[in-house]
């Protein structure tokens, strides 16, 4: 890498660009991109990301679907702390 294509690593990594937007930037791939920030990571500076939630699919699980059962509403009871009141009030 050139100076020029670290420095603007550092800086648009630090913008929060993702990294396949970066990669495009500077003109390597996707895969030297990430052996490069994690080689170098500590060395300038630059740290770890979460996973961006908006990224994420949210899948339900296969088993609360196939469940003729409320599961959700079972769920609620389980981690429901309950007090003496409430059990002799049902």
């Amino acid at each position: 890498m050139t100076q020029e294509q670290i420095d603007i690593i550092v800086r648009r990594y630090q913008q929060d660009a993702s990294v396949a937007e970066i990669a495009e930037e500077i003109g390597v791939s996707l895969a030297t991109l990430k052996r490069w920030v994690k080689e170098n990571r500590i060395s300038y500076h630059m740290p770890y990301r979460k996973k961006s939630s908006q990224y994420k699919e949210q899948k339900p699980d296969p088993d609360i679907l196939e469940s003729s059962w409320n599961v959700h509403l079972g769920l609620k009871y389980i981690t429901t702390e309950w007090t003496s009141d409430e059990v002799s009030q049902s």
